[in-house]
């Protein structure tokens, strides 16, 4: 028997490294298995995409066509906690379990899927969406076309902090954060002196983590870097991103705050220890 590839759905995060998604199981409703046996069509699932196979004839129609559009329904459980800590949910109210179709209105690239309705006003943290998929598959050859669907995620936007903590003989006046990418680079980040601050000699009562690394480190100084603008959460480490000691690069490239390090929502932080020898981060 001859197949031919029907539908194929791909998931997507902005966050990933490669784009792919893979924080789901995928997995098709009863009533969608029934209707891909009775056309004798191969459900193919993957971590992050669905591929629907038809079968055709020697002349390349479809073998069992549709009288009437099927409409296909995959189910996502979420596997990956962290997908909560790192995704914008903006378009998601209250985080319900959203019901997506493709889009309709025009506006969003070709294959693209959009919230249609909030699928189920119980929604728990692990049964997180809905996906239906039209699917015709006509009886005239040539064999059906290859309908392409697309749900993407973003990364959620927040501030990037680095506190670190250093000597108290270290001179913090030039203690910086500097993105050293290339020329031309797009995304560059700024860490000014305006966001810089010693914790150590004017303390920030509303920073509660701030205020947990005097406590715990009494004898070094600690001082805060914040981003001046919204990052965006990636796995992708950034290249370029170094502590400097006036024009000495001490720590680089600095790692990615953590997305579980939220504090208050709207910051992503990480520790650095400058010690001269050794040096760490955590």
């Amino acid at each position: 028997m001859k197949y031919a590839p029907l539908i194929e759905l791909h998931l997507r995060h902005s966050h990933s490294s490669d784009g792919r998604c893979r924080d789901f199981a995928i997995t098709p409703t009863a009533s969608t298995v029934q209707q891909v046996q009775n056309h004798r069509c191969l459900l193919r699932i993957e971590t992050d995409s669905v591929r629907v196979l038809v079968p055709i004839t020697e002349s390349g129609g479809a073998l069992i066509p549709t009288t009437q559009p099927l409409a296909l329904r995959f189910e996502l459980t979420l596997q990956n906690s962290d997908f909560l800590d790192y995704t914008d949910f903006s378009f998601m109210p209250a985080h319900r379990a959203p019901w997506f179709t493709p889009s309709s209105d025009g506006t969003g690239e070709a294959g693209s899927l959009s919230v249609a309705a909030m699928a189920d006003p119980t929604h728990t943290a692990a049964r997180f969406a809905a996906i239906e998929l039209p699917c015709l598959i006509p009886a005239a050859a040539p064999a059906p076309s290859l309908a392409s669907y697309f749900l993407q995620f973003h990364a959620k936007r927040v501030r990037w902090a680095y506190y670190c903590l250093t000597h108290a003989s270290t001179d913090v006046s030039v203690l910086h954060i500097v993105d050293a990418s290339p020329s031309g680079t797009v995304d560059v980040l700024t860490f000014s002196d305006s966001n810089r601050r010693l914790l150590s000699d004017d303390p920030d009562p509303s920073d509660e983590m701030g205020m947990t690394l005097l406590s715990q480190y009494p004898g070094l100084l600690c001082v805060r870097f914040v981003s001046d603008a919204l990052v965006a959460c990636q796995q992708q480490p950034r290249k370029y991103l170094e502590l400097r000691l006036g024009d000495e690069r001490v720590v680089s490239p600095l790692p990615n705050p953590s997305p579980r390090s939220a504090v208050g929502g709207s910051l992503l932080f990480r520790v650095i220890k400058y010690r001269t020898q050794p040096l760490s981060t955590q």
